[in-house]
């Protein structure tokens, strides 16, 4: 699989905004525990897609697929999203009402469950 190439902060911020200017509203970049990388993005309508690594679930669509193309998270079509954030293994979504959705990689517990499972 060919995986997105890393940036520095100058590319980064390039990308971002160009990727702003085509409808994209909030973007985070986040990487496997093996630094396998995954993007989560939010569009301008609200709807949620993530492409990339997708072991342990960390791309949001309950399996451990990787994808090559953006592919809207089901889960969260219709459900007014205000923030996303990608981490070691693991995405947050924080919705409109104030719910917080963690999923991927549970290690030491940084999904918020209460365990280590991955979800």
């Amino acid at each position: 699989m060919g995986w997105p190439e890393w940036l520095d902060r100058v590319q980064y911020r390039g990308r971002l905004l160009a990727a702003k200017g085509t409808g994209a509203r909030r973007i985070a970049a986040g990487t496997s525990s093996y630094d396998a990388p995954f993007v989560v993005v939010v569009d301008d309508d609200g709807v949620v897609g993530s492409k990339g690594c997708g072991a342990y679930g960390m791309l949001g669509h309950a399996d451990a697929e990787d994808r090559l193309q953006l592919t809207v998270i089901e889960a969260l079509r219709g459900r007014p999203v205000v923030q996303v954030s990608a981490g070691a293994g693991h995405g947050m979504v924080l919705l409109a009402n104030g719910t917080l959705v963690t999923y991927g990689e549970g290690h030491q517990g940084c999904l918020g469950h209460g365990d280590i499972q991955a979800r």
